[in-house]
């Protein structure tokens, strides 16, 4: 008999103590957690004020109750209190939303919003970033809940906040460099968390990495966010080269750490890794043109400004990178003229002549700014120097048959057997300073290439015109001295002397 007054009782208790979230959320009294999500799920969507524009004030009533269903029946000691003494056992059942109803949590739109960003597997609710449908209190909205939340990063942070689409399109979509983008609702705890992080990715990659962020609660940023399919917060993407575009992964440590190792693995590296003779060889052959800036360095890795450079330099100077390199115990396929100079790593040098290895060291500091102006040096020097390179299939058009200058070669290596410079290269870098204004290219070519069979005789030097496939060899026999040579090719300039023998055949750069 006690046992039905009981139940009797508690069903009085609730019939007059206010609304019943049970009926509301159309769940049954011993639903669990998961249930009860579920059911807030569907019913917050189908009732938010946004999604009824024609029956307003009954869904934004239907919508407070649902929410206050939904925060009282998920919090174990609120349930206690409500399923003993019903809605008025709740802390006196305040005033607060619409019909009178007192909203436990502060705001239902905030918690609407917050529920989708961690338990609805997207960034909002119909896949509008933030949690708003058009028309409220979210992005794109002019309802309830009108003022966006407000930026987490300010100007001091290193940080630049994206507010729309044209600071999108010029900073990211039009990109030069390579971006770092943190997608965020601010009132996403994580997105909280991961904010000292990322001012620390800020400082650490400045001037190697564009640091950016949006506020996906702004109305206008908002946009940006829909137009990316950022479905949670934070999304960290960093945008490349060719359109690509990669996510941090989600379960990662968001730690500066280990975002900072996430960069440095995805920034593209060109640069050419150096571990041997024949690599060295190849990184030279392979330079062709362009100027050539090595990187020895003690890591096992190639830092990540080094590859942000030769990114931003790739046009112009090819980055070689001697990795694991111990000053104190130098690789032997290291030329020695280089190598004496190497006191510490890191060590940055910019060889000028690939046959003697004279050239420079970087003497400032390792900082992006100051690395970027020595390269942009390096490209001026360049670009004013005089030179006699290799020629190789790198080469591209150089002494082809599309090229209509003449090309002076030196059939023979310019170094001896024991690593000297010989004399024949050393007269062509002086007639390279003395024919700058003129209409010729001096080169040397490997022996061995078949390239050099072009040319009947075996000879030392020719000059040679690729376009008419005719040239003519130096006859100064032993007198390899510079004014032998130096009157042999004035008499070609100048049109004293032409080009009369005809190659054997048609030549390949390939053969070289």
């Amino acid at each position: 008999m006690r046992k039905c007054v009981l139940i009797i009782a508690t069903i009085v208790i609730h019939a007059i103590a206010g609304r019943d979230f049970y009926k509301i959320l159309g769940i049954a009294r011993n639903a669990k957690d998961a249930d009860i999500k579920r059911a807030y799920r569907k019913l917050s969507r189908e009732w938010h004020p946004d999604q009824n524009p024609e029956n307003k004030e009954e869904a934004t009533q239907m919508f407070y109750d649902i929410s206050e269903a939904y925060e009282v029946l998920t919090d174990p000691d609120k349930r206690s209190k409500y399923d003993i003494g019903g809605e008025e056992a709740l802390n006196g059942g305040g005033q607060g939303g619409p019909g009178g109803h007192g909203f436990q949590h502060g705001d239902p739109f905030d918690q609407f919003r917050t529920f989708f960003q961690f338990f609805g597997g997207e960034g909002g609710p119909g896949g509008f970033p933030g949690g708003g449908f058009p028309g409220g209190g979210f992005p794109g909205g002019g309802g309830f809940h009108q003022q966006a939340p407000p930026n987490l990063y300010d100007d001091k942070s290193g940080v630049t906040e994206l507010s729309n689409m044209n600071d999108f399109n010029t900073h990211v979509n039009q990109r030069t460099d390579i971006v770092l983008v943190d997608f965020y609702s601010p009132q996403c705890g994580p997105c909280r968390d991961l904010k000292p992080e990322y001012i620390s990715i800020a400082k650490t990659f400045s001037g190697i990495v564009k640091i950016y962020a949006v506020n996906c609660l702004n109305p206008q940023a908002g946009q940006i966010c829909k137009s990316q399919n950022v479905n949670n917060y934070p999304t960290i993407r960093m945008y490349g080269d060719n359109r690509s575009q990669i996510d941090f992964p989600p379960s990662n440590d968001r730690s500066s750490k280990s975002i900072g190792n996430w960069i440095s693995n995805n920034i593209p590296d060109s640069s050419f890794k150096i571990d041997s003779e024949k690599k060295f060889s190849s990184y030279l052959k392979s330079a062709g043109s362009k100027a050539t800036v090595i990187l020895f360095s003690d890591k096992r890795q190639t830092p990540a400004m080094f590859k942000s450079l030769c990114r931003s330099f790739k046009t112009n100077i090819a980055c070689g990178i001697i990795l694991g390199y111990d000053a104190k115990s130098p690789a032997s396929f290291v030329p020695s003229a280089i190598a004496s100079q190497i006191d510490k790593t890191p060590f940055l040098y910019y060889m000028h002549d690939p046959v003697s290895y004279e050239g420079e060291k970087f003497k400032g500091s390792m900082a992006a700014d100051i690395l970027s102006l020595f390269f942009s040096r390096v490209v001026s020097h360049k670009s004013r120097q005089v030179s006699v390179g290799q020629l190789t299939a790198e080469r591209g058009e150089d002494c082809s048959p599309a090229d209509a200058t003449t090309c002076v070669l030196l059939l023979r290596q310019p170094t001896s057997p024991d690593g000297a410079v010989t004399p024949e290269y050393e007269i062509m870098k002086q007639l390279a300073v003395r024919y700058k204004s003129d209409p010729v290219k001096f080169f040397w070519i490997d022996p061995k290439s078949k390239f050099v069979s072009l040319f009947e005789g075996s000879p030392t030097l020719v000059a040679y015109r690729g376009k008419r496939g005719k040239y003519s060899a130096y006859e100064g026999g032993d007198d390899m001295s510079f004014d032998g040579i130096n009157s042999w090719l004035d008499n070609i300039v100048t049109g004293g002397t032409s080009l009369r023998s005809n190659v054997a055949r048609k030549p390949r750069h390939d053969e070289l």
